[in-house]
């Protein structure tokens, strides 16, 4: 796989690096017990980071290339990778418990489309007073 730029892989070193890996290390406790969608994943070094505390992630790339030569760390049972448009993603309604998406928004024109594609796999949130208890 050529390496333009347009996305991060692990081997790269420096800022970027820092930037990339610590934006998901900071999702892992937000995401902790959880059921996640990885929006624009690429090659899943992120996934594979949110695995470490979710229940189960879904990590959705439009590039089949990058998605079928993903993540090259660790192998977990609990990241599932798709190939699929952030507009369109192939994800059932109301699956998933936090939507994480880092540099995604700038790399295409379907805004609206993904908020609403956001919302779709969203599950409501409980009112507060069913979870207490």
């Amino acid at each position: 796989m050529e390496l333009t730029g347009e996305f991060f892989v692990p081997e790269q070193q420096g800022n970027i690096e820092l930037e990339h890996v610590h934006r998901y290390l900071q999702a892992t406790q937000i995401v902790a017990g959880k059921s996640v969608l990885d929006i624009a994943c690429g090659e899943g070094y992120g996934s594979l980071l949110l695995a470490a505390s979710a229940t189960t992630v879904t990590g959705v790339d439009i590039s089949e290339e990058v998605t079928r030569t993903r993540a090259t760390g660790t192998p977990r049972d609990n990241v599932t990778f798709l190939v699929g448009d952030c507009s369109d993603m192939p994800v059932a309604n109301q699956s998933v418990d936090v939507v994480v998406s880092f540099e995604t928004i700038e790399h295409h024109d379907q805004h609206e489309a993904m908020m609403r594609e956001i919302k779709r796999v969203l599950r409501p949130e409980l009112p507060a007073d069913v979870n207490s208890g």
